[in-house]
């Protein structure tokens, strides 16, 4: 893999991570399309490489192969410039340091009743909720985010919606 520059003053890459339902794959084409930026949402990339839904690619192949190839495609946007991305929920896992090393990472951390709020009718198709019940999913999502929560905290901006990501890049 080739190594590249270091993150210059200004980004040429904006990395947007947050929790499920966090609006990243919602926030980040209206910021790409202010910016006159490209956007990439790894997820999408992945079920289109792999021909199979998210839900899916856990279910046949699990999540270590899931994060390994979330790992090669996040990668890959290294030699991508005016890019904004958006990454699974758990590309923070493994990937923190690379992001804040080539890009401007964005965490979009909105309220925790509001993730829950968002999740309620889909969370069966998000892979590490999908065992849970209906009444149990506060306690599932506040859980998660407790866990992920150090590695988003790293990000270099936190903002609580997306219309405050577009507020803060675009002046």
């Amino acid at each position: 893999m080739e190594e590249q520059e270091p993150l210059a003053a200004e980004p040429t890459r904006i990395y947007l991570v947050g929790m499920p339902a966090s609006g990243k794959s919602t926030a980040g084409p209206l910021l790409a399309e202010t910016l006159g930026w490209r956007f990439e949402d790894l997820d999408r990339q992945i079920e289109a490489g792999e021909g199979i839904s998210i839900p899916r690619f856990f279910e046949e192949k699990g999540e270590e192969a899931f994060r390994v190839t979330e790992t090669r495609l996040l990668h890959k946007t290294a030699a991508e410039r005016r890019l904004v991305v958006a990454t699974g929920g758990g590309a923070v896992l493994r990937n923190i340091d690379w992001m804040l090393e080539h890009g401007r990472v964005v965490w979009l951390d909105p309220p925790i009743s509001e993730l829950v709020a968002r999740l309620a009718d889909a969370y069966q198709e998000r892979p590490l909720l999908s065992t849970t019940s209906s009444l149990d999913l506060p306690r599932a999502v506040e859980t998660l985010y407790r866990e992920r929560r150090p590695f988003y905290a790293r990000a270099h901006d936190r903002v609580s919606d997306g219309e405050a990501l577009l507020i803060n890049f675009v002046r």
